[in-house]
């Protein structure tokens, strides 16, 4: 495996409780792959990243992380009740953003992810 291989991406491997190794891009947790050993895992997370790329590629468009990140709007749903919904979404519309902008750039403030998040993804 060559070393740009991912294209600059962080990859975290990890032994998971049910006996196999589990590769991901940290950036992108919903782009992984398993495998009986580390490199093994590194090897199926290789073949899943091509099948990322010729995806965006087909498309004419640019792999980024933000283009990524638009792909799996909606993958992560937190139930809130209705007024705490009604309230985020009033607050996203004061300020302009739609509802999963809005409450993902208070998350990243929140926890110091990114200093530079616009909010726009």
């Amino acid at each position: 495996m060559g070393t740009d291989v991912f294209d600059g991406f962080t990859v975290n491997v990890f032994f998971d409780e049910d006996g196999y190794y589990l590769a991901h891009f940290v950036e992108l947790p919903n782009i992984w792959a398993f495998g009986s050993t580390p490199s093994g895992a590194l090897v199926e997370l290789e073949a899943s990243w091509e099948l990322v790329k010729e995806r965006y590629q087909a498309d004419d468009g640019t792999i980024t992380q933000e283009s990524l990140w638009k792909s799996d709007r909606g993958a992560f749903n937190v139930p809130v009740d209705t007024q705490l919904y009604h309230t985020l979404t009033v607050k996203a519309a004061e300020v302009g953003m739609d509802l999963y902008t809005f409450v993902a750039s208070r998350l990243a403030t929140i926890t110091n992810v990114d200093a530079e998040y616009s909010g726009e993804i």
